[in-house]
């Protein structure tokens, strides 16, 4: 249960503490107030992390204080306040003098904080001004009344499951009622042996109807319980026949559940299944076989006689959901047809006050429309709907009425419903309408289904008891005790006359005996015991579909992390803790009982993934649905900024959550693999994998970078920062990066802020392809995360279209998957079965994309995603130990963040995972054999150096470390300032060190390394701090590190006299490439470098950089400096690899240039023709030498680099007759093969005669092949 505090405000005034009371925490506090935002169509107060709440219009202020395990009351206290004038407010909702905090109990891991919330808005009593709250401590006392904090669960779990042993069948119901199990059901339906049982030991297990509590501390019960039933053995006893049948009391999945508060009954909805499942066996189970007991009518004088009893009925429709979120559907439209009557039978009703509650909802956009309900000529509701036009506005309004009325003679009630729409685009929506009624306790069996529920909620009290008097019952009538449903009691009757005890309102339920319902055969279960499983680090929950997959994510942290891993799949779980239903809360209930089991000793899951899409619907309302795994989606269906979906419902494990509001904190990381078929679910799991485990290689350098998942690309962190709205994106991207800059330094920052580039308008809008372009070569290289900031949507980032879905599916990164946060609005809206979001896009693409994600799933708030992605960023780096769930668990539960506003982001992926920290480090000891001695060492124009350093870690020199070390010599930070493209983008300056000076490849032996190279004249000459970025590995294993006390500038007196440019080697895709040969679409620039004094890759000196040119045109002209990677320990050769995007088809000319570090150019031309990539093409076929006598080699053109090919080369006789077959297995970065040889003998090894062949070269990839036929000469 929620626990509340008494709480103590003196705004304001002079405050002294009573002596007796101890001071438990007290926090300084600022508000950074913002420009107002537009929501529904009214401008709202904004201030930094505010949240809003469906029902204010008020911004609020949230965050959470610790507590001790055992203390007395709290206080709160809010002391100092600084306030200033309000001059923006525009709303309707009042504002009182005082600040009014609300708090409440909030628990992480079964320690308790004190979760505060409130408007920070008052209305000065002298001057009548409003004011805002701008600073204030909060100051939490101990009161006077001794209170037990705590978190302790009273659930007791089972060490078995009853589905352990014997043999289970599962049958489903969908309506209250007596349901009839024949001889024939089990028999023919079920295919059950019935052979070597009896009647007798039949047993039924199940927990009744309706959807499990949400709330952790709500009664529910664990595993399956048994039922009591009616077993009518009628044939030869001890054996079964054709005359045996059992009875018992099925539940509907939808309940009437009593709100005492109210005094009335209300229907639940069951939002996971549209059926109740039950568990038959004849051998399962232990003690004596549950049945139906007789209850006798008591010889007492009653407390109450009942000869009229309360029922119930509703009307409920699920077609539409408004914004695609929320678990509430609603029913009836009002749009063609405005007026609609929806009828109810209530046999033998009486004249008395009918009790009618109506939710309806209007669509009515920057208009008024209105809507009634009437019974007869009484208006039951009467009610107006106006929505805003804009696309956060709600899309409905909801209005909920309850209202009386006395029905007319008649068994049959009425209601007519109107919709007035103010015009075309208006429409109305019935949500659901429940009627509580009086009726006679008058049998009223109608020979389908002669059965009837009643109840009088009257005659209750303790101790009391009462007398039922139903009329008009028949001689054969049952009556039902079915309070308890697990063991339902016969009610002993005289002519449907009956004494009880009633200290809780009774429900009965009386039936003819004619007839019954019958129970739907759902199969065999087989059995399953996942009470018995072993506590564990790590649970993934996985649909069927996808098990395989899940093994062996199971698997790869069973070998690589020694960490415990329980799978189990949906229907095993729906089957112990939700009695065969799907329900998102048998899943939570199935995970909490390892953290209550684990919480005392440390054993406790730490991580939960759930393997399978989910969806809006969480049942099969919508076609090809995606609902895998359900959803907890928020009660609100109808507002776009409100609704939202959360994961964060599986990892709320203490007592008193469960329901996702503010003050809950997640308890384990929870993250979602959100595959749809088996295809995707391999994907994912082959990139976390390969991400995960040792470097894996093609075999192919040119395909996989540097032939395998190791790289200096692991060194970068990027940060892209959306243009406009002022101080909303690119401060705070700054703020991010400066955060590392600061504390983390060994990482290098790259900034890709869409302000700094050039805008161009386009028919389509504003566009910005540069920043496309940069984005696309940034992820194709690589970098350990990428963090977005900025306006984006389910299809891509910026209103000018930054990233799309084309370029997500374009990325080739396969070997170089970063990790991306993206603090925009709905980009990974994973619950839509009719689309897939870019965010899922990018987790599931097989080319490259991402390993995971931290991304929002709906519309969400800059300033909320500000600190959000600041806790994020901080501890992704502040414990390299973490993992994707810690690091989620940790920011989510980080004070600032408790606010609805957090629910909006999901960890797509695995969050057992760990981000690729450097397991060692890396230090420069020495500059041209000389100590570095910080502040003293330049690195001046033209000075030839050399740099030497070690590996450790812990200090120690890893002396059994050997490999590669990858040097990045960067000058000093150049300053980049915004073009303000528009009038709302910041003008703001920002540093960005990107200039490199050297970047090599270098020999580590025994943990030491040096490299040398010459400092280009093209340096920035002024003296300032460069920055040495080092990456080394092993092939297995590696470092990262970083010196940025080295001063670069000015000018060496070494003079260096050479006029030659570099020497250039042009190729395409790889150095097998012709003059004139064939490519793909997307082919790669191959240029190998060299000069003695070293190649420029500075980018300071106007025209000195690296620069390609396709087909003679100067735009755009293609730098190439970033891609030039010095040979290993050499400083004057090297190379460049450029992805070219997509050329068009045909033949394409390409020009390169490049610079020496003296400033000495030279260039290469060649000629390309591009062959289209929609099919495999194979072309230039042809054999050399031809004629041949020992040995001739074939070589042809084709356009799938790195690819998986197989290459068949056959040769027959002139008459068609095959002598020989050459076969390999190639993949190559380039697409000209010409290393197949033949010596001119046949398949057995003996040499064939001279003449004239034909030989058909086929290529065939996974899914195409090509083929072409040449002749070929032998001489002898």
């Amino acid at each position: 249960m929620k626990s509340f505090f008494a709480l103590l405000f003196l705004i304001g005034l002079t405050y002294v503490a009573d002596a007796q009371q101890d001071v438990l925490i007290k926090r300084t506090y600022s508000i950074e107030w913002r420009s107002n935002v537009v929501l529904n169509g009214e401008s709202r107060l904004n201030f930094t992390n505010c949240f809003y709440k469906p029902d204010s219009k008020m911004p609020y202020f949230s965050t959470a204080l610790p507590l001790t395990d055992n203390t007395k009351e709290a206080v709160v206290t809010i002391e100092s306040p600084v306030y200033e004038s309000l001059n923006n407010m525009n709303t309707t909702d009042e504002v009182t003098s005082e600040i009014h905090p609300e708090t409440e109990l909030s628990y992480f891991k079964g320690k308790p904080s004190l979760y505060i919330e409130f408007v920070p808005i008052r209305k000065n009593l002298v001057t009548g001004q409003k004011e805002k709250l701008v600073a204030f401590n909060l100051k939490v006392t101990s009161g006077q009344q001794s209170l037990k904090i705590g978190a302790t669960s009273s659930q007791v779990y089972a060490a078995s499951s009853v589905l352990a042993s014997g043999e289970w069948y599962k049958i489903s119901v969908t309506e209250d009622g007596v349901y009839k199990i024949t001889y024939s059901f089990l028999k023919d339906q079920l295919k059950i042996d019935l052979a070597t049982s009896s009647p007798q030991s039949f047993r039924l297990f199940g927990n009744g109807g309706g959807i499990l509590p949400l709330l952790n501390s709500q009664f529910r019960y664990d595993d399956l319980q048994e039922n009591a039933v009616f077993v009518n053995d009628g044939g030869t006893a001890g054996k079964w026949d054709d005359q045996d049948y059992i009875l018992f009391y099925g539940q509907s999945p939808v309940q009437w559940l009593f709100n005492a508060a109210q005094n009335r009954y209300y229907h639940q909805a069951n939002y996971y299944s549209d059926s109740t499942f039950y568990f038959i066996t004849l051998n399962g189970g232990t003690g004596s076989p549950k049945r139906i007991q007789q209850a006798a009518s008591l010889s007492v004088t009653p407390d109450f006689v009942v000869n009229s009893f309360d029922d119930y009925q509703y009307h409920e429709l699920d077609k539409v959901n408004f914004v695609k979120s929320g678990r509430e559907f609603y029913g009836e439209s009002f749009d063609i047809n405005l007026n609609q009557s929806f009828s109810f039978t209530f046999p033998n009703i009486l004249q008395q006050s009918v009790t009618i509650k109506t939710v309806f909802a209007g669509h009515s956009p920057g208009v008024t429309s209105s809507a009634s309900a009437r019974y007869l000529n009484q208006t039951l509701f009467s009610g107006t709907y106006t929505t805003g036009s804009q696309y956060t506005d709600d899309y409905a309004m909801e209005r909920t009425t309850t209202s009386t009325f006395l029905p007319s003679a008649g068994d049959v009630v009425k209601i007519d419903f109107t919709f007035t729409p103010a015009n075309t685009e208006c429409i109305g929506f019935l949500n659901y309408i429940e009627l509580l009624a009086k009726r006679a306790l008058t049998f009223a069996g109608n020979g389908v289904n002669d059965q009837m529920f009643f109840r009088s909620m009257e005659a209750t009290g303790t101790g009391k008891t009462a007398q039922f008097n139903i009329a008009s019952a028949p001689a054969t009538m049952t009556v039902w005790n079915i309070t308890d449903k697990l063991n339902v009691r016969q009610q002993i009757h005289n002519s449907g006359s009956f004494i009880t005890q009633v200290d809780s309102t009774q429900q009965f339920l009386a039936f003819g005996g004619n007839n019954f319902l019958t129970p739907g055969p759902i199969g065999t279960v087989p059995n399953q015991n996942l009470h018995a499983l072993p506590q564990a680090d790590f649970i993934i929950v996985t649909h069927p579909l996808f098990e395989d997959q899940a093994n062996r994510i199971a698997d790869m942290h069973r070998t690589l992390d020694n960490m415990s891993v329980n799978v189990v799949r949906t229907d095993l779980i729906y089957n112990e803790f939700s009695s065969g239903a799907q329900d998102i809360a048998g899943i939570r209930n199935f995970v909490k009982m390892f953290y209550d089991r684990g919480i005392g000793n440390g054993t406790e899951p730490k991580y939960l993934l759930l393997f399978g899409d989910g969806s809006y619907d969480n049942k099969y309302r919508r076609p090809n649905n995606t609902n895998f795994i359900p959803t907890f989606e928020s009660e609100n269906s109808y507002s776009f900024l409100s609704s939202f979906v959360a994961d964060d419902f599986y990892g709320l494990m203490d007592d008193n959550e469960g329901l996702c509001s503010s003050s809950e904190k997640i308890d384990i990381g929870v993250g979602r693999i959100i595959a749809q078929n088996i295809g995707e679910a391999k994907t994912v799991t082959d990139k976390t994998i390969q991400y995960a485990s040792l470097p894996q290689s093609s075999g192919c350098p040119g395909c996989d970078g540097s032939g395998g998942t190791l790289g200096d690309w692991r060194n970068v962190v990027t940060f892209i920062a959306d243009d406009e709205d002022g101080p909303l994106h690119v401060p705070p991207a700054e703020s991010f990066a400066n955060f590392i800059n600061t504390y983390h330094k060994a990482y290098n920052i790259d900034k890709i802020y869409l302000d700094a580039y050039k805008q161009i308008s386009t028919p389509a809008g504003q566009r910005y392809p540069d920043v496309n372009d940069a984005i696309n070569k940034r992820v194709n290289k690589g970098s350990l995360i990428i963090n977005y900031v900025g306006h984006g949507g389910e299809t891509g980032w910026a209103e000018e279209r930054v990233l799309t879905n084309d370029d997500i599916n374009s990325w080739t990164n396969i070997n170089k998957l970063p990790v991306f946060i993206t603090a925009t609005c709905e980009f990974s809206r994973w619950d839509d079965p009719a689309r897939t979001s870019s965010g899922e896009k990018i987790l599931l693409s097989s080319t490259g994309g991402g390993v995971a994600l931290f991304s929002t799933t709906r519309l969400v708030f800059a300033s909320s995603n500000e600190v959000l992605n600041r806790a994020l960023i901080k501890f992704m780096f502040n414990d390299p130990s973490f993992r994707l769930g810690d690091i989620m668990v940790a920011s989510k539960t980080d004070p600032g963040n408790l606010n609805l506003n957090t629910r909006n982001f999901s960890l797509l992926g695995d969050p057992a995972l760990r981000l690729h920290y450097p397991k060692f480090s890396i230090e420069a000891t020495q500059i041209n054999a000389q100590p570095i001695i910080a502040l003293n060492d330049t690195l001046s124009s033209l000075e030839k150096v050399t740099i030497a350093g070690r590996i450790v870690k812990g200090g120690q020199v890893q002396s059994d470390f050997n490999g590669f070390l990858y040097p990045t010599v960067y000058d000093k930070a150049s300053s980049i300032t915004m073009l303000r493209n528009d009038l709302s983008s910041p003008n703001i300056t920002f540093k960005l060190q990107k200039n490199i000076l050297y970047k090599g490849k270098a020999t580590v032996k025994n943990g030491e390394w040096s490299f040398t190279f010459i400092v280009p004249k093209d340096i920035s000459y002024q003296f300032g701090f460069g920055k040495l970025s080092f990456y080394a590995e092993n092939g297995v294993e590696d470092g990262a590190g970083y010196f940025d006390s080295i001063v670069v500038g000015g000018s060496s007196a070494n003079i260096i006299s050479e006029t030659d440019g570099p020497e250039i080697k042009l190729y395409l895709n790889d150095e097998r490439f012709a003059f004139g040969g064939t490519t793909n679409e997307k082919p790669t620039i191959v240029c190998l470098l060299s000069d003695s004094t070293g190649i420029n890759t500075v980018g300071n000196g106007v025209g000195h950089d690296i620069t390609a040119i396709i087909d003679g045109k100067v735009d755009p002209v293609f730098v190439l400096n970033d891609y030039y990677e010095a040979d290993l320990d050499s400083y004057s050769s090297g190379r460049v690899a450029y992805p070219l995007s997509k050329l068009s088809e045909g033949r394409h000319t390409l020009k390169v240039k490049a610079w020496d570090i003296l400033n000495n150019s030279s260039e290469s031309y060649t000629e390309f023709v591009v062959a289209s990539d929609a099919s495999l093409a194979l072309k230039h076929v042809l054999n050399y030498p031809n004629p041949f006598t020992t040995h001739t080699q074939f070589s042809f053109e084709y356009n799938k680099p790195c690819e998986d090919l197989d290459v068949q080369v056959q040769i027959f006789t002139i008459s068609g007759k095959l002598v020989k077959t050459i076969s390999k297995k190639i993949i190559t970065p380039g697409t000209r093969i010409d290393d197949l040889t033949w010596d001119g003998r046949d398949d057995f090894g003996d040499r064939i005669g001279r003449g004239v062949y034909i030989y058909r070269v086929k290529l065939n990839t996974a899914d195409e092949s090509a083929s072409e036929t040449q002749k070929l000469v032998i001489l002898k």
